[in-house]
């Protein structure tokens, strides 16, 4: 009876080291898990923030866009102003001299 006790002792005292074990594994998956779960909130957090400023950026060069569409036209304009008026200082010339 007394060996039975010992092997029971000895038994229990393996299954509480293995209990034991498995409770700090499982704590510091739980630690690494919040850990993660940390990381994905701040990387979301900065994606968002990210996402906000290429939209801006998008909006600006949009708008940008715009403006260099009416500054091409208006240089067009005025490139075939001169065009004409530099033709009809010329003709005006060669006439006066012809």
């Amino acid at each position: 009876m007394g060996e039975m006790s010992e092997e029971l002792r000895d038994r229990m005292a393996v299954l509480e080291t293995k209990h034991e074990e498995r409770h700090r594994q499982t704590q510091g998956t739980l630690a690494r898990i919040a850990t993660a779960v940390e990381t994905i909130a701040s990387n979301q957090n900065k994606m968002e923030h990210l996402g906000a400023k290429v939209d801006r950026c998008c909006a600006q060069s949009a708008a940008d866009h715009d403006r260099l569409s009416v500054i091409e036209t208006r240089q067009s304009v005025l490139w075939w102003v001169l065009g004409v008026v530099t033709a009809g200082v010329v003709g005006a010339i060669i006439k006066a001299w012809g």
